[in-house]
């Protein structure tokens, strides 16, 4: 779930970078989050409209596998997201990690939600204190039906649309925007988030979430206690920050230690050769109980990798001989 989710983020916030005339950015609302969320991501769509990712994603829009994954709900929603999306929050709860909770900002109209989801498969309504929750079936991409996913949503005065798989994330999102349960700015968590000062587009945080993946890379998020992540961009220099904080200076040099290590990995694969510049011009230090990964590259350079690797035929694996031969 929280995959997809974050997928579309992505995909979203691809749509939003044509627009020549950016409204003013749209950092992380504090108060619209809940006090202590396993993870949290927002991307500024203000700030990345201008920027070269944020053209790269839009031309990656245009591709009909993407607009199938968005699916006919966006469609029915009606909304330009080149012109009236601002950002984009998307965060797990701690008591339900893998099931993400998505924050979508705009200038809507009333009643823009209600008729996107009544268009949808299967739409029902549910009343949750003042509002009212809608729900529908997702049938994006190429699925099955009997893979199809309930989708559940609701908007807050025309300036948030909510969106979830699960109907208790809608509802206690209402409860956090409509002040009735304590959020990130009361808490005081995550200090760092909502601070997004220059060219700042996305934040990140997130507390050790387990079980992880088996994966080189996740042996030094296990060791960390909780990591964050920012992207910026400006006169075309990209420049990607991953913080893990660790409990202590033992444990963040065990970590800098496990990331030198990976680097050399990375290094030695036989597809590496291409992003050998991206790849040394990673940079780790540590500080204190602090590691601190930074890449700092030519966004132009970034993309131009990115369009050779997704042009390249996808590696066949070798069939198996016959035991005949």
């Amino acid at each position: 779930m929280r995959n997809a989710c974050l997928l579309r983020v992505i995909l979203l916030a691809g749509c939003l970078a044509n627009d020549p005339c950016p409204l003013s950015a749209l950092p992380l609302q504090r108060a619209d989050v809940p006090a202590a969320p396993a993870w949290v991501l927002h991307v500024d769509c203000d700030k990345l409209r201008p920027s070269a990712m944020g053209q790269y994603l839009l031309e990656g829009m245009e591709k009909p596998e993407i607009r199938a994954r968005l699916g006919a709900f966006w469609a029915a929603l009606q909304l330009d997201p080149r012109k009236h999306l601002r950002g984009l929050t998307l965060y797990g709860r701690a008591d339900a990690p893998a099931d993400g909770t998505l924050l979508v900002y705009g200038d809507f109209q009333a009643g823009q939600l209600e008729r996107a989801a009544r268009a949808a498969k299967d739409h029902l309504t549910t009343p949750y204190q003042k509002h009212r929750i809608h729900q529908w079936l997702d049938t994006s991409g190429n699925r099955n039906p009997s893979a199809e996913q309930r989708v559940y949503g609701a908007m807050h005065h025309q300036r948030v649309i909510i969106l979830s798989r699960q109907e208790t994330n809608v509802a206690h999102a209402l409860d956090v925007l409509d002040c009735t349960v304590r959020s990130l700015r009361e808490s005081g968590q995550c200090a760092q988030l909502g601070n997004q000062a220059g060219s700042v587009f996305l934040q990140a945080a997130a507390t050790k979430v387990e079980p992880l993946p088996v994966h080189p890379a996740t042996i030094i998020l296990r060791l960390a206690r909780a990591a964050r992540l920012e992207m910026s961009e400006a006169s075309d220099r990209f420049t990607a920050t991953l913080s893990l904080e660790a409990d202590g200076n033992a444990t963040a040099t065990q970590i800098l230690s496990a990331g030198q290590a990976l680097l050399k990995l990375v290094k030695l694969q036989p597809n590496a050769a291409s992003a050998m510049r991206l790849i040394s011009a990673i940079n780790l230090k540590q500080q204190g109980s602090e590691v601190e990964a930074t890449l700092a590259a030519s966004a132009s350079e970034i993309i131009a990798l990115l369009k050779n690797e997704g042009s390249q035929p996808e590696s066949k694996q070798p069939k198996p001989s016959s035991p005949n031969n």
